[in-house]
């Protein structure tokens, strides 16, 4: 499968699709960053105060993540 591209997986289709339009919109933002001089990374305190949010335990359950 060498330069097959992406592949997602998940229990359902919509969650197959979920994971490849989250997937597009990363792509298309780490590539608009890079012209911009490169991305900057969420720092890991940052990170644990997103995943404990309601909204992102919200929109995982929904996701069945």
């Amino acid at each position: 499968m060498q330069n097959h591209g992406i592949i997602t997986l998940g229990g359902t289709w919509q969650s197959v699709l979920a994971a490849m339009l989250m997937a597009e919109k990363a792509a298309k933002i780490f590539v608009g960053a890079a012209q911009l001089g490169g991305p900057i990374f969420l720092s890991e305190e940052n990170i644990a105060r997103t995943a404990g949010r309601p909204d992102e335990v919200y929109r995982q359950r929904e996701l069945k993540m």
